[in-house]
């Protein structure tokens, strides 16, 4: 008898659930699926509706290749107004700001897709698209995506992690996999590693608003990163006599991963620098590595 049997395959998951995200946005859908479908390259990693942080909010991207750093952007009718042009700009500067750090040798790079015009302009802009993709991939040479492998097991593989490599850990006890600990839970987010003087840090982000306030504070400490990753602050809910220590934290800042699921990925090494200029309650944090040598704990 011929049985039929469900097959596991993490990638085909993944790419359904991705590409048909949108709802009631026909031409949003068409757009990505067009892209994805043109490009077929199946070990690029697609993301749709990219969360990115902005001082007063966040954005989405449409559509967001990672390992290249381009986002498709698919612009309706609305987008002809010229108040809505000038927040686009604004939206865009600040996507460039934050995505700008994810590559040394490729800044970040937008391509709009006008679904204003005719079928003819919007079949040029997505070739378009699909053709800078190409070309950021024969420039960068990125590694293949690969589901179903643990971003740890990538990270041990490697003996390094990057900023770049943007891998998503689901619970600080998968980060601390890639230290050579196989612990099943993990409650704290700060705790030493034992190599010179490192600790790791998993901390939950904050927003600072355009006052300069914070909001989203976790147990009496609301943590923000600037847009340029560079620096981390941290505001206590009290004011501090004084700050500054020789230990280098190994962060991980707590987000969201590429289904909507909160997860945690790496941001750097910090120090920490004192107490904020003009501030009794903020201790601010300087990004000194963007990459790190995982072999001394293999």
């Amino acid at each position: 008898m011929n049985r039929r049997a469900y097959v596991v395959d993490e990638r085909r998951d993944y790419l359904v659930h991705v590409l048909s995200r949108t709802k009631r946005k026909d031409y949003e859908n068409y757009v990505i699926n067009a892209v994805w479908q043109r490009l077929a390259e199946p070990t690029l990693q697609p993301e749709t509706q990219r969360y990115v942080r902005r001082d007063n909010g966040y954005a989405l991207i449409d559509l967001y290749f990672p390992a290249v750093n381009v986002g498709i952007e698919c612009d309706e009718a609305y987008h002809l107004n010229k108040a809505q042009q000038l927040s686009d700009r604004t939206r865009e500067r600040d996507i460039a700001a934050c995505l700008n750090a994810v590559s040394e040798d490729a800044g970040y790079e937008a391509v709009h897709i006008r679904a204003f015009g005719s079928y003819e302009q919007m079949e040029h802009d997505i070739d378009r698209a699909v053709r800078l993709i190409r070309q950021r991939m024969k420039k960068l040479q990125p590694e293949p995506w690969m589901p179903g492998i643990p971003p740890w097991e990538k990270c041990r593989e490697r003996g390094a992690i990057r900023i770049s490599d943007g891998l998503a850990f689901r619970t600080i006890s998968d980060v601390y996999r890639c230290f050579g600990h196989d612990t099943k839970r993990m409650q704290k987010c700060f705790f030493s590693l034992h190599h010179n003087n490192y600790y790791l840090w998993c901390p939950k982000l904050g927003i600072e608003m355009s006052d300069g306030s914070f909001s989203s504070a976790a147990f009496g400490i609301t943590n923000v990163i600037s847009q340029d990753g560079k620096t981390l602050y941290s505001q206590y809910e009290y004011e501090l006599s004084s700050a500054g220590d020789d230990i280098a934290r190994i962060t991980f800042a707590q987000g969201l991963d590429e289904l909507g699921r909160k997860a945690y990925r790496f941001v750097g090494v910090f120090d920490e620098i004192g107490i904020k200029t003009n501030s009794s309650s903020i201790v601010e944090y300087r990004r000194v590595a963007e990459e790190l040598d995982i072999t001394p704990w293999l």
